[in-house]
């Protein structure tokens, strides 16, 4: 079974279209969302834990004190 030449010219435009409005909308989200400034993010002051590392502490131990009584 053959596919008519003009069938795969339209595949091809419709594809490059596509493609076009996938490359516009990436360009317009990264300008959005663009930062300001060349400086790096600092997230040294972070953790990691919701409730920061004194309540992790404590958490463990208690769960440490509960699995020994």
């Amino acid at each position: 079974m053959t596919v008519p030449s003009d069938n795969v010219g339209l595949a091809r435009a419709m594809v490059a279209g596509i493609t076009l409005l996938g490359i516009i909308g990436a360009k317009g989200v990264s300008a959005r969302h663009a930062r300001s400034g060349n400086r790096p993010r600092d997230y040294g002051d972070r953790s990691g834990f919701p409730r920061g590392t004194s309540a992790a502490r404590d958490f463990a131990r208690s769960q440490l004190g509960a699995g020994a009584a």
